[in-house]
């Protein structure tokens, strides 16, 4: 699907009419031209995880990205992790569980069902073939929302591990928190001095949030008489690049109902899918040439 990336692109030679070829000028970015229904952009990445200099830098650029969002869409950004990466973080995802407040939920490849518990037929001919029995295998896509946005700090400490989804939606005015004060001797409290206070009303106050709902309507078509889906509080879409050409524009245009713009680690793209209902391709210009001028440190 990588090929796509390149059709289309005009030459700039023939007439001063035909829109400007500026591919070199968000590099290492490539943008889908052959996608019409949104901005597509693709990013390599060395491997997962990537070598400290290339996460270094996609850490400046998300920290730059999420700046410009805010100040052009006035979006905030949303920190996902799959549960499936969690054991390669396992105890800085435990340590910091209190501080970023995570909350389980379901993540979806389009048209995906949920697989099916192994049958004891299953399991004795996987017993008798003599292969690993994958528990992951017959475990749906989990995830994690961080009801605490702390996006900088959420990617340094679990980016790169090819589990990480930002999504970018404006604030809903019902995950405000309620404006009491709260007296400087009760914050000095033994039990109280072990919580950060307003951090704890703001996760809390996140799970009002309507993307909670419109996400398992969007996002869980077809799994309405799922058990599994209905009890959990999130569905997450899970897209590559393969599954964004593929999805007809009305499906791509519901997705766009729940965020703005999405930013993927995709494990299946070896690199970073950004896509978004806006078009980035003026502020993806800008970025780059102000990640010239940053030098990450190789310590590999």
């Amino acid at each position: 699907m990588l090929r796509d990336f390149d059709k289309g692109a005009p030459d700039t030679r023939l007439s001063r009419l035909t829109p400007l070829d500026r591919r070199e000028e968000i590099l290492p970015w490539r943008r889908a031209k052959r996608m019409t229904s949104c901005y597509l952009a693709w990013m390599p990445v060395s491997t997962f995880p990537p070598r400290e200099a290339e996460r270094e830098w996609l850490l400046h650029f998300i920290s730059r990205l999420e700046a410009r969002l805010k100040q052009n869409y006035a979006v905030e950004p949303h920190a996902f992790l799959e549960f499936k990466t969690i054991s390669k973080v396992k105890d800085q995802f435990i340590r910091h569980a209190k501080e970023f407040m995570p909350m389980a939920g379901l993540g979806r490849h389009p048209g995906t069902q949920l697989p099916s518990p192994p049958t004891r037929e299953d399991m004795k001919q996987l017993v008798e073939s003599g292969r690993d029995i994958r528990v992951h295998d017959y475990m749906p896509d989990a995830c994690y929302w961080f009801r605490v946005q702390s996006t900088a700090r959420q990617c340094e400490l679990f980016l790169g591990h090819a589990g990480m989804t930002i999504a970018y939606w404006k604030a809903d005015p019902a995950t405000k928190p309620p404006d009491f004060p709260i007296p400087p001797q009760m914050l000095k409290h033994e039990v109280l001095r072990q919580f950060d206070v307003k951090g704890l009303f703001t996760g809390l106050c996140a799970t009002r949030d309507s993307f909670l709902a419109r996400s398992k309507q969007i996002a869980g078509a077809g799994l309405e008489n799922s058990l599994v889906a209905e009890s959990v509080p999130f569905i997450l879409p899970l897209l590559n690049t393969a599954e964004i050409f593929a999805l007809r524009p009305e499906e791509l245009q519901s997705y766009f109902e729940l965020f703005d713009v999405y930013l993927r680690e995709s494990p299946v793209d070896r690199g970073m899918v950004l896509a978004s209902k806006h078009d980035l391709e003026e502020i993806l210009i800008d970025l780059m040439k102000e990640m010239r001028d940053f030098k990450p440190v190789d310590r590999d």
